[in-house]
């Protein structure tokens, strides 16, 4: 049977913890976090009303971005891909993502969708909120 670790009996300031959680969020992890908090302003309003980014994937090196796209907007989209992938490679400034799947509406919502499990969307809350409380400090 596994020990509990001994309580502190004192506190530490939320100051000193903050940094230490955010080093142990890996690189990719802050990118797919900035990618999600800052979608809108990535892409622009033209591609984020059809568009949400549902994971990035590392294939050999290469990355892959999967990203749900509405109903009837599939096409539009695949013509945009290379300006997609430019704005997003622009913000993080190199070239982080190869390519791009686009994922229609309707296959997510009858597919299990990371997004939307509430582990992940309450660990997309953690992490505004550890992005807001670090800009603070």
């Amino acid at each position: 049977m596994k020990k509990l670790a001994k309580r502190r009996k004192y506190t530490i300031p939320l100051k000193d913890v903050i940094p230490n959680i955010a080093k142990n969020i890996t690189d990719n992890g802050k990118q797919n976090i900035n990618l999600y908090l800052n979608w809108q302003q990535i892409i622009g309003q033209k591609f984020a009303q059809n568009l949400t980014p549902i994971k990035i994937n590392n294939n050999n090196n290469d990355k892959i971005l999967y990203l749900k796209c509405t109903n009837g907007a599939e096409l539009q989209m695949k013509y945009a891909e290379n300006e997609i992938i430019n704005l997003i490679n622009l913000y993080f400034g190199s070239k982080k993502i190869k390519s791009i799947k686009f994922v229609p509406q309707n296959k997510i919502n009858k597919t299990e969708n990371k997004i939307n499990k509430p582990e992940n969307k309450e660990k997309l809350l953690y992490a505004k909120i550890l992005n807001k409380l670090a800009k603070t400090l």
